[in-house]
């Protein structure tokens, strides 16, 4: 009976010992902090998905680019104002305050200093070279393929 009082009482002390480890672990203080200091990797076609290091996005396998305002470069997001707040999948859905869109997702916030101008589609460089985007001037000419 000693010895089975013994292995409890270590089962205990280490039960206790993780669950301690995991509530004084940095990363359950602030998730904001904690991600402005580590570079994050995001798919230039699906923004929901983030990632902690390089990879291929799991949805259409695209290369995952860093994602922007993280890093050790990154500035603290408390320095710039924020405009609004929209939905990551329909840019049409804006809000005036943080929280979740129609979709059940975490709004996105729109910086004064990342908004462009109305009507003004802005493509991250790295995401084009991604997507493999091919791009020719516009010339007048005749069609001459048969449909």
């Amino acid at each position: 009976m000693n010895k089975r009082n013994l292995i409890i009482g270590i089962v205990a002390v280490i039960l206790l010992a993780a669950t301690f480890f995991f509530f004084s672990s940095p990363s359950s203080g602030s998730g904001e902090q904690a991600s402005t200091s580590k570079q994050l990797w995001t798919c230039g076609m699906h923004p929901q998905i983030v990632m902690d290091e390089p990879g291929n996005c799991p949805i259409c396998g695209m290369k995952l680019v860093p994602k922007k305002g993280t890093g050790p470069n990154a500035v603290p997001a408390g320095e710039r104002k924020i405009l609004y707040w929209k939905a990551p999948m329909d840019p049409n859905e804006i809000y005036d305050h943080p929280g979740k869109s129609k979709m059940g997702m975490d709004l996105v916030p729109v910086y004064a200093d990342e908004a462009s101008s109305e009507g003004i589609v802005k493509i991250d460089p790295e995401v084009v070279q991604n997507m493999n985007v091919k791009t020719e001037k516009v010339v007048k000419k005749q069609l001459n393929s048969i449909v």
